[in-house]
């Protein structure tokens, strides 16, 4: 005869059984392992998917084939790319091989340690296109080296520009004091022995001459005029080198 004792003694048994399948479940759950499987096979969640050839995904609708995102307090990438090429964008036709949106951050964001950051190369159109409302269209900064580099290598353009160009602090109009024969401008920049000024005078001075002075160990460039005036003179400059 089954006794109460049993009873309880089976439940108990069972309730342990049951705990340890629960608890290998959620383990599973919550470290997904690697997957190696041949190719043609399904893409499991929360693995790492291997394959020997390319893997590609069509969204025969005409939206986006595929979609990354991460969460907030996950990994900052929607989608990572790993060596080789870490993303590869291939349009046919007219379309955009990579495209790149935020409403506040980077659209595109490309860095290196040591070889270029963003590359763009064209055979017949642009390299790199960029459009802005209201901001910059193309930003670079530089702490010592040279944020924009253009050179060309047998003919045509390095910089081909349509519209007012602007140059912060190498450029800009000083005044020379009535009785005075010059005036000194700290550009807040670096000024060389090879700087060279261009000067514009807006007013006439006659036969006056006009020259400039460089004192690279201050920084500085001194607009002369070879006598003095009644009123004062305007002097717009711009440095280069």
């Amino acid at each position: 005869m089954t006794t109460h004792e049993d009873r309880a003694s089976r439940r108990a048994v069972l309730g342990m059984a049951l705990g340890a399948g629960a608890a290998a479940v959620a383990a599973a759950v919550g470290h997904a392992s690697p997957v190696s499987a041949a190719d043609g096979g399904n893409t499991v969640l929360g693995a790492a998917n291997e394959a020997a050839t390319l893997t590609k995904v069509t969204n025969t609708a005409g939206g986006a084939a595929f979609a990354g995102y991460c969460g907030p307090s996950g990994s900052p990438y929607g989608a990572l790319g790993m060596p080789g090429y870490g993303v590869w964008g291939q349009a046919d036709g007219t379309g955009i091989g990579v495209f790149g949106t935020s409403a506040a951050g980077n659209g595109v964001y490309g860095s290196s340690a040591s070889a270029v950051g963003v590359r763009a190369t064209s055979t017949s159109g642009r390299g790199l296109h960029a459009t802005s409302d209201t901001g910059f269209a193309v930003e670079a900064e530089c702490a010592t080296g040279t944020a924009v580099r253009a050179a060309v290598t047998t003919s045509g353009f390095a910089l081909a520009t349509t519209g007012r160009v602007k140059h912060g602090q190498v450029s800009g109009v000083k005044s020379i004091s009535a009785g005075r024969t010059s005036v000194t401008i700290s550009p807040g920049v670096d000024v060389t022995s090879g700087s060279f000024v261009l000067l514009t005078p807006k007013a006439n001075i006659g036969s006056r001459a006009l020259w400039y002075t460089t004192d690279p160990t201050n920084n500085r460039i001194t607009i002369r005029m070879s006598s003095s005036r009644s009123t004062s003179t305007l002097i717009a400059w711009l440095m280069l080198g």
